[in-house]
């Protein structure tokens, strides 16, 4: 990948998280890159392409392992959560506004997000998690529990810390604190996820 791919992408990730989809144009891309939309096109021939590309480099950075991690039926529930609660926390801390952006394309337009997820395959990894996850409940490995269930309770307890930081700032002021607070709370996801699935 040449360097001029590389500051697309690069702009093209800010612009996206910082915007949303809908509120940012090719037009808009190239100017912050001050190149002209011919050159940004020669790269990327439409903003659906330039989006793949950019959330596809974000989400099979650690998609993949997460399935790996999750299928992994010698290790403890304990030891899996704690290492794919560390993967996502190393993507939001390289990627802060990730969580809010992904809340806010859900709701935008749920097609266009699951679309995307289909264009890059990442529908595959999902459903092999769930039916990893649906095999250890059937073999009574882990508790049999609705997998909406699991979703929710995890990823609520994920982002929350992320999506609300200025909130939380504001009422109990962390300052730089947020690493320390952030280890902390994973014991709390840690125990949660456990208590749910152990048998």
């Amino acid at each position: 990948m040449d360097d001029i791919e590389n500051r697309i992408l690069e702009t093209a990730r800010e612009a996206f998280i910082e915007n949303g989809y809908t509120d940012t144009s090719m037009s808009d891309i190239a100017a912050r890159l001050n190149i002209n939309r011919p050159t940004l096109h020669y790269y990327f021939r439409t903003k659906d392409k330039l989006f793949q590309a950019v959330f596809g480099g974000i989400l099979l950075s650690f998609v993949p392992r997460i399935k790996e991690t999750v299928t992994q039926r010698q290790r403890s529930v304990g030891e899996r959560v704690a290492d794919i609660v560390d993967l996502y926390y190393m993507v939001f801390t390289d990627n802060p506004c990730l969580p809010s952006f992904v809340l806010r394309e859900i709701n935008r337009d749920v097609d266009h997000f699951v679309g995307t997820l289909e264009a890059l395959h990442i529908d595959n990894y999902v459903q092999e998690l769930k039916d990893s996850l649906q095999a250890e409940m059937n073999e009574g490995h882990i508790r049999q529990i609705p997998l909406c269930h699991l979703f929710y309770t995890f990823y609520g307890m994920l982002i929350v810390p992320f999506v609300t930081r200025p909130l939380v700032n504001k009422l109990y002021p962390i300052g730089d604190q947020l690493p320390e607070l952030l280890e902390d709370w994973k014991k709390n996801i840690v125990s949660q996820i456990t208590h749910m699935l152990e048998v």
